[in-house]
């Protein structure tokens, strides 16, 4: 492999701050938040895909960030071959993941651009380093089904919901519920999701002969406190809640 001169250091250098300086604005900031969103799941936890992409946007930058600065320091260096091929591998699209999400979810053309520049220029850097990571056509092939492989495994994790149920599943419990259904009962009910920020706070209700006769709320915030009387609008029996469950599920 041919050393690079000392110029072209400084040119490759430079392009990388330059093109990974506002993804690594994000990533700073992202990891101050991490506390925030690491409460968010143990707080929030119907809505735990959010801060989980961003925690797991985090780990992904940080790892894809010292796999950059190893494969740049190996071309520094003027190596023939490149060690722990597999490890660089899943670092390449362990990194590259959350940049391909920001660029397809990304609204205006200058988000996108935020992305497609850091893209880009791991583009450029492969290639530099194509001899020492792929010095053979098998070596290219076992590289990319790594990275697939890694890809499509980190994404699917988003796909399982542990809070999701099926209609048969819906249906089954409302027929136990109706086989025990107290005449009288309470319980505690939270929302999430594109609701007001006042439904996402956890209600106990008191029904009563089916109707609904009180409801609290269990928690504290900036306009209500413990056991202050909660809005009576739209307030769910176990009857209703099924109901409503049925029709979302059959909604998608």
């Amino acid at each position: 492999m041919t050393t690079m001169t000392r110029s072209i250091k400084v040119l490759l250098a430079l392009e990388v701050f330059v093109c990974f300086a506002p993804i690594l604005i994000m990533l700073v900031f992202a990891v101050i938040l991490l506390p925030f969103q690491i409460w968010a799941i143990y707080d929030q936890p119907l809505i735990w895909q959010g801060p989980v992409i961003v925690i797991g946007s985090v780990v992904c930058g940080v790892i894809g960030l010292a796999t950059l600065l190893y494969v740049m320091r190996s071309l520094f260096l003027g190596q023939r071959y490149i060690a722990r091929l597999t490890l660089v591998s899943a670092g390449v699209a362990l990194g590259l993941l959350p940049i391909v999400y920001l660029v397809v979810l990304a609204d205006s053309l200058s988000e996108k651009f935020v992305g497609i520049f850091p893209l880009m220029v791991s583009g450029h850097i492969l290639f530099l380093a194509r001899r020492m990571l792929f010095p053979s056509w098998r070596d290219l092939l076992r590289s990319v089904t790594i990275a697939t492989m890694v890809a499509l495994a980190l994404r699917s994790l988003l796909w399982l919901d542990p809070f999701e149920a099926t209609e048969s599943t819906i249906r089954d419990q409302r027929v136990l519920w109706e086989d025990v259904k107290p005449s009288s009962y309470e319980y505690i009910v939270q929302l999430a999701g594109w609701v007001s920020i006042e439904d996402h706070h956890p209600i106990r209700i008191i029904v009563q002969d089916g109707d609904v006769i009180s409801a609290t709320y269990v928690s504290s915030y900036n306009r209500h406190n413990v056991g202050d009387a909660a809005p009576f609008d739209e307030l769910w029996t176990i009857d209703y809640a099924f109901s409503e469950l049925l029709a979302a599920e059959e909604l998608g």
